[in-house]
């Protein structure tokens, strides 16, 4: 076990140090109501005359497009749409949207909608100038080229896509998640608009609000410390312990919407570079076998992670809890810590989120944990590497009803 960690340990920081030879290039925010009715401008500008928009068919019928096509309209930028875009996307919806950019001879992308949207579209714009075929970036280190000009209209708070350097794409031939990261997959431009979010159900502003904030928490208590992130972190949670309750008890509440826009891209920004863990290394498996929406499974998986590893990350919990301005400095590391997870739990709770999925099955637990810990262990600074053997028994913990496992 020994020979293990420190093996883990020595390849995290290689990896560490690979991180750190990344120059992403800072995705410009456009933070205000109707933003997205600005984005026309912003193509003028860069020269773009015909544009590929990329989007999901509830997005569409709602009307939310309305505002950006008028300005395409008024600036004369020619415009095709492709709006079948799944939850969870697959490699056809990439495949469909390439043929459309190609065979119109667009000139950049405009994705419109939720993470699934904006991860299509990351993906989409790499194949459209490499030709090559997505599953060929199904790799630790992808190196990706280039990305068509890209710019996002996020039209929920929580996935952070609209800045991140990842995105997440279902290849259903093997039921299997990809998660693909490159420096290169960083968008250009985030039109920030919270008027879009205004009608968000509250079961997508539960999910993604905690998806934001698992972002967050991923980065500040994984082992890669960059003072940067950290920042984003800490003003992520903060804006998100401060607004989520807020919108979801009031979905029209404008401020409260624009600040949880606001919350989950400093949380992507946090996680960009700081990466995640082994949260989002369970939650994948849950979305692919069981087709749980990614934010929902995330909100799940998050307390019992932080109660597995509490023993190793108590003091970081603590330090972002305090900084936050959730926890006080008049209370000791491990109960400011504790405290911490108690008020994520309770949050959860009010916001409807459940302890356990019930889609959970024992028989798949062995396949769970293989591919959690084959994802985590060789991409993400997880707070210490755990083996597979390690991880059955916390999956186990996870079923309804089971005794809570705890961490070394």
């Amino acid at each position: 076990m020994f020979l293990f960690r420190w093996g883990m340990k020595v390849y995290q920081q290689i990896l560490k140090l690979y991180v750190l030879t990344f120059r992403i290039k800072k995705t410009v925010i456009v933070h205000e109501a109707g933003a997205s009715k600005k984005i026309a401008e912003y193509l003028k500008k860069d020269g773009f005359t015909n544009i590929l928009i990329i989007t999901d068919r509830t997005i569409l019928s709602l009307g939310l497009l309305k505002g950006m096509i008028e300005g395409l309209d008024q600036q004369k930028i020619a415009y095709h749409t492709y709006s079948d875009v799944v939850p969870n996307p697959t490699i056809e919806n990439i495949e469909e949207a390439k043929k459309i950019y190609l065979d119109n001879k667009c000139q950049a992308i405009v994705a419109f909608g939720g993470g699934s949207v904006l991860d299509c579209a990351k993906i989409t714009g790499v194949v459209v100038l490499s030709g090559k075929p997505v599953k060929r970036y199904d790799l630790m280190i992808p190196m990706i080229a280039k990305m068509a000009k890209l710019y996002t209209v996020p039209t929920t708070a929580g996935t952070g896509s609209e800045v991140t350097i990842s995105a997440v794409i279902t290849d259903t031939a093997r039921s299997k998640k990809m998660p693909i990261t490159d420096k290169k997959l960083a968008p250009d431009y985030a039109f920030l608009d919270a008027e879009l979010m205004t009608g968000l159900p509250k079961g997508i502003t539960a999910a993604t609000g905690m998806d934001a904030l698992t972002h967050a928490m991923e980065a500040y208590i994984g082992n890669w410390k960059f003072k940067v992130t950290d920042d984003y972190a800490i003003k992520a949670t903060k804006i998100i312990f401060e607004n989520l309750q807020k919108a979801y008890d009031d979905g029209n509440d404008i401020e409260a919407r624009s600040q949880m826009a606001l919350g989950a891209a400093y949380g992507g920004y946090a996680f960009r570079t700081a990466g995640v863990g082994y949260v989002h290394g369970i939650a994948h498996r849950l979305s692919e076998l069981y087709h749980v929406p990614h934010g929902l499974a995330n909100a799940i998986v998050l307390p019992h992670i932080l109660r597995y590893f509490y023993s190793a990350i108590y003091k970081k919990l603590s330090d972002l809890s305090i900084k936050a301005g959730v926890g006080s400095q008049s209370r000791s590391e491990k109960e400011n810590a504790m405290e911490f997870i108690e008020k994520i739990e309770a949050l959860n709770k009010s916001l409807g989120i459940p302890v356990y999925t019930d889609k959970l099955e024992e028989k798949d637990i062995k396949l769970i944990a293989k591919r959690a810990i084959a994802e985590a262990n060789s991409t993400y600074p997880v707070p210490y590497p755990i083996t597979r053997k390690e991880m059955e028994k916390f999956l186990l913990t996870m079923l309804p009803n089971a005794p809570t496992a705890k961490g070394e």
